[in-house]
């Protein structure tokens, strides 16, 4: 992990989750994410990627919350560039569990 951003977990886990949440209400993988920490403004690219390695682009039905396979992977554009994160999907599911029984995530939107 990138150690400028070792510090930031919180802001992490929720890119990983608003990620996974718009991908799941838009079947886009792909989510442009900043934030602002001492004095830094952060600009991420956060990427839901699919068992198959590809971005996970999905079309007709949505998958469900419960049932992740997939990985989350978190680019970094501003301060520096490269990879900040890749989350597993045991990481992902526990962390867009927890959100959900929070209420934080899921609500559809029609």
């Amino acid at each position: 992990m990138n150690e400028n951003l070792e510090r930031d977990r919180g802001q992490i886990e929720s890119a990983i989750v608003e990620a996974y949440d718009f991908w799941i209400r838009t079947g886009m993988p792909s989510i442009d994410q900043s934030f602002d920490h001492d004095g830094w403004h952060y600009e991420w690219c956060t990427d839901i990627i699919g068992p198959t390695a590809e971005l996970a682009w999905t079309s007709g039905e949505l998958p469900e919350m419960e049932d992740v396979t997939e990985k989350v992977v978190i680019f970094e554009h501003c301060p520096g560039i490269g990879t900040v994160y890749i989350a597993e999907p045991d990481e992902v599911r526990t962390l867009v569990l927890e959100a959900l029984r929070r209420g934080e995530i899921g609500q559809t939107k029609e």
